[in-house]
């Protein structure tokens, strides 16, 4: 025979089952923080090379899981320049891993689409001089600030490394008017 539950054991059991209960949701919840901590990362715009799309001291989240998936054209990115400071700016050509692709001929930024040659043309011109670094197959990525008469982008210092993305940063899209 079993012994009849007592008030008493029926509190301890009830505390028992709440204590677990507890640590349970505390481990969901520490689990969560770490998957948060891990995949994304709060950044802040400095300057004005991303307007009219992002302005000077808006906060945003950049998901790192994102930066090894597929990279394409129109995305905004964060990622750290040769000095370690993180620039965000939008990704307007990306090289295939054979280097055989070609530049589109316009760059969408927003608004409007501009030659591709008129925007790199000083660029074209450092890189054929010995200037400019030239693209190798690890910098394959080319970037831009949407205000592209204020933006220090890969028209300055080249394309970028894959390795050198933090994250990417979800914004309204923009396309052919």
């Amino acid at each position: 025979m079993t012994p009849l539950s007592t008030p008493e054991a029926d509190k301890q059991r009830q505390k028992m089952l709440l204590r677990r209960v507890e640590w349970a949701f505390l481990a969901v919840f520490l689990l969560g923080a770490l998957a948060v901590y891990f995949t994304v990362q709060r950044v802040v715009v400095h300057g004005r090379s991303m307007e009219p799309t992002l302005h000077d001291g808006d906060a945003l989240i950049a998901w790192k899981a994102e930066a090894r998936g597929k990279l394409r054209e129109g995305t905004v990115i964060v990622f750290r320049d040769t000095n370690g400071e993180e620039l965000i700016k939008r990704i307007v050509f990306v090289q295939n891993d054979q280097g055989t692709a070609t530049p589109p001929e316009n760059v969408q930024i927003p608004g409007s689409a501009r030659p591709w040659k008129a925007l790199f043309r000083e660029y074209n011109a450092e890189l054929k001089s010995g200037k400019a670094p030239r693209p190798t197959s690890a910098n394959t990525i080319w970037v831009m600030g949407d205000n592209t008469d204020n933006s220090d982008d890969s028209r300055v210092f080249g394309p970028i490394r894959r390795d050198q993305i933090v994250g990417v940063v979800y914004v309204k899209d923009i396309g052919p008017e």
